[in-house]
């Protein structure tokens, strides 16, 4: 069962019943089943008659190791997220957390109910998208169409997408697919293609720009001998990456054999083609034709249906899944066993502006396999350009909104960010704890409190005073 809003079961062990009241009491809200139990053998009997989304086990319990408990429950069920409560004077052990399998962890008493209920919606939501990572890599095993599911999102720019990718494939005309470098124009290229159905012929790819232009008018239009990509694409699609590439003399030829649909080989005879183009392209088009450096009959031609693909930074909510999809295709690959990406990880995700992309959130997650040690990614495996909070390209002190949440968990979600990214900020700037804490107009030990509830800690640091140090 996959956990949405309206529906997160939660299993909570622990051996002290004030502390099942308490949690009844921090998840009493409609969107949550709760189970309690007090002992392992309960909590194993539990999971093993319900899928539960999470599991909240305490680490410390007379009779047992939480720890062990933890490990049997994650093999029982893999599907299980585990948050890890820990002792007052319990020690932060990420190794063995990540050895057992818990995705993060708690620590009593509990003096922020707003933090525990949000874990544990994290803690599902993280769920909810292995989940899809997991369907969508089924489907990637399955099918030559597996790289189409990243497009699969309900951000508001994507469904406006689909929507302009529904009229291009319902009218069959050239289409002109417009976007920012490593956004997924050529996905978007390839969907156009596979909804034109089973009958719909050869998809026939051509980059101009990475043809010599010596060879060019060949490589388009064919030799007596030798056909060329249009006359290959006869029938079916012909995808033009970067049309504005191809040079000026090209492009008129283009735009008349279009309109003619009569294809003439160097040197050879003409031959009757039907075909659609679908092209993509970075550049302003319409800014190149009016300097002449694109030619209008071809611009008009392939404008019949344009569909926009929106940057990362503009479906920023579909990050974690995208990032989880292109983790376990890039440990696939590898060979490796990297499984999740952790908290830590997802803030600093979250703050970059992914210049490049899908293609540049592909690459951080082939790099931070390679350097991940364990299980789980975290911040220190991420490329240095995303770890680095001083670029002018990071997301601004003002929340993110997500609309697709209900009220109080987008409020939860948006002060999370809130508070994560302006004390970020301010250790950023200042590189000193008592600094930031006055710039802040709060105490110094609470400023520090802070930063570890929200697990701040990789920041910059300077040149700081002694009473800084821990």
């Amino acid at each position: 069962m996959t956990p949405t809003s309206a529906h997160i079961k939660v299993l909570i062990v622990d051996d002290e019943a004030p502390v099942l009241k308490a949690w009844r009491w921090m998840l009493h809200a409609d969107d949550f089943e709760v189970e309690v139990q007090a002992d392992a053998a309960g909590a194993l009997r539990a999971a093993e008659a319900h899928a539960f989304h999470v599991a909240v086990v305490d680490a410390q319990m007379p009779d047992t190791d939480g720890f062990a408990l933890m490990a049997r429950l994650k093999a029982l069920r893999p599907d299980l997220e585990i948050l890890a409560v820990l002792g007052q004077q319990q020690q932060l052990d990420a190794g063995r957390l990540e050895a057992v399998g818990a995705y993060d962890h708690l620590k009593k008493p509990f003096q922020d109910v707003d933090q525990c209920i949000a874990k544990v919606r994290e803690a599902a939501r993280v769920r909810r998208m292995r989940a899809l990572t997991h369907d969508r890599l089924a489907r990637s095993e399955a099918t030559a169409e597996a790289p189409v599911v990243l497009l699969e999102s309900d951000a508001p720019v994507m469904v406006a997408l689909h929507a302009q990718l529904a009229t291009a494939a319902r009218v069959g005309l050239h289409t002109l697919i417009t976007g920012p470098a490593g956004a997924g124009k050529s996905l978007v290229m390839q969907a156009l293609h596979n909804a034109a159905g089973p009958n719909r012929g050869p998809l026939v790819t051509l980059v101009p720009g990475a043809v010599a232009a010596e060879r060019i008018e060949e490589v388009l239009f064919g030799t007596r001998s030798v056909p060329g990509v249009l006359e290959r694409a006869n029938g079916g699609t012909l995808a033009l990456e970067e049309v504005g590439t191809m040079p000026l003399a090209m492009q008129l030829q283009l735009a008349q054999i279009l309109r003619s649909g009569v294809l003439r080989r160097v040197g050879g005879v003409d031959l009757p083609v039907k075909l659609r183009v679908v092209a993509t392209t970075v550049l302003d088009l319409p800014r190149l034709m009016d300097q002449g450096r694109f030619r209008a009959e071809l611009l008009f031609a392939l404008n019949v249906a344009e569909v926009q693909v929106p940057g990362l930074q503009a479906r920023a909510t579909d990050i974690p899944s995208l990032a989880a999809y292109f983790l376990q295709r890039a440990a696939k690959r590898a060979g490796r066993v990297v499984r999740q990406i952790g908290p830590d990880a997802l803030q600093l995700m979250a703050r970059y502006a992914w210049p490049g992309n899908l293609r540049e959130l592909e690459s951080a997650m082939e790099v931070a396999v390679r350097l991940a040690e364990g299980p789980v990614v975290h911040a220190r495996h991420l490329p240095a350009a995303v770890r680095d909070l001083n670029q002018t390209a990071a997301a601004t002190v003002l929340p993110e909104v997500d609309l697709d949440l209900p009220f109080r968990e987008a409020l939860e979600q948006a002060d999370r960010n809130f508070r994560v990214r302006y004390l970020t900020g301010l250790m950023d700037r200042y590189r000193s704890v008592s600094a930031a804490a006055r710039h802040a107009q709060m105490d110094r030990a609470n400023f520090r409190r802070l930063l570890r509830r929200l697990e701040i800690t990789d920041y910059p640091r300077g040149s700081r005073p002694a009473e800084d140090e821990d």
